[in-house]
């Protein structure tokens, strides 16, 4: 148990086993590699040094290591090397072990049954389909998604973010039945979050045709996406079947309505036929000549954070099932940040 939870922690700092030995100095790559092959075990002083380099508790080393991830995919642009996925990874399946950990001690346990999971999905097109279907099945209709994630939250899956390189945008996937997405925390465009998660919950619903390329998915979970933040519905209605031009003061009241971004926009509006590809050509190539992506126009005005995690733990420090030293250690915060956060009205 002690060398997994060791190689874990190792991985979640993003080193090897020779950095370690070289932050660490007295101790060789050698010793560290016994202790993580279970041949050895380390005196209570150097868990403690260990634990204070990796950036973890003592006590982590001594849980068990029940969390395992499955079928997480990254994107093929995400141009990652292997010791920043095993970051990615071990960072996610810490906050997951935590988040679980949180609900057991409230006695709190769900359930998450898939609305997809009988959805045929043959072709792209069927991806419009199966975003108004979701859409239908949790009760959002035609409306403006005012927050995501908290939407996510509140339908079990579980959402947690990371810090991690500009690289990463998100993934998703399951640990047993639990469904989780994972996005970079460093995204600080709300659009872009929201985007970026839209699309993992593709990838993580979305019941794939065999035999499609990794291009294919990727473009069946851009149009499901789309289609999710903004139905094929309420695009006719704002701008019509057929454009020869479309100004910027719609696509703006639209990004600031629906939280999808201009470049979003006109590209639901290609794969909506309301402009022809001659139209999205000459948009894009003029946005690459003028960099003005960068600066978009617009401003959508919603937060994107995931909060349940942090509510539970308020719940369980005000029914006094957890002190708030533990609850500041599943949330992975200081006592004094979380102490900060706390408002107590009775």
């Amino acid at each position: 148990m002690f060398g997994e939870r060791l190689k874990a922690a190792r991985k979640m700092a993003g080193l090897s086993l020779p950095q370690l030995a070289s932050k660490l100095g007295d101790i060789s790559k050698q010793s560290l590699s016994n202790y993580e092959n279970g041949k050895r075990k380390p005196d209570s002083k150097i868990l403690i040094r260990l634990a204070k380099e990796l950036c973890v508790k003592p006590d982590f080393f001594v849980k068990d290591n029940t969390i395992l991830l499955q079928k997480f995919e990254y994107r093929k642009k995400a141009k990652l090397g292997v010791k920043e996925k095993e970051m990615i990874e071990e960072k996610s399946k810490d906050q997951l072990e935590r988040y679980l950990e949180l609900e057991n001690l409230l006695g709190i346990k769900s359930s998450f049954v898939n609305p997809l999971k009988d959805f045929q999905l043959r072709e792209i097109e069927n991806a419009e389909a199966a975003a108004k279907h979701l859409r239908d099945e949790w009760g959002i209709g035609l409306n403006p998604i005012k927050n995501l994630i908290e939407t996510l939250e509140d339908k079990e899956i579980k959402l947690i973010q990371i810090e991690a390189k500009k690289e990463f945008d998100g993934l998703a996937g399951f640990s047993g039945e639990i469904p989780l997405i994972v996005v970079n925390k460093n995204i600080l465009d709300i659009v872009r979050k929201r985007m970026t998660v839209a699309h993992e919950l593709g990838h993580l619903l979305l019941k794939m045709p065999k035999n499609i390329s990794e291009r294919e998915k990727e473009n069946i979970c851009f149009r499901f996406a789309g289609a999710f933040l903004i139905p094929k519905e309420v695009m006719i209605e704002e701008l019509g079947k057929k454009r020869n031009r479309i100004t910027m003061n719609e696509l703006v009241h639209l990004k600031n309505e629906y939280g999808i971004s201009i470049l979003g926009l006109v590209r639901r509006a290609k794969d909506l036929k309301i402009i022809n590809e001659a139209m999205y050509t000459n948009f894009f190539m003029k946005v690459r000549k003028t960099g003005w992506e960068k600066f978009e126009q617009g401003a959508y005005s919603g937060d994107e954070r995931p909060i349940r995690r942090k509510n539970l733990a308020f719940r369980a420090i005000s029914e006094e099932i957890l002190s708030i030293s533990k609850a500041a250690s599943l949330l992975n915060k200081t006592v004094a940040d979380l102490q900060g956060e706390m408002q107590v009205l009775l």
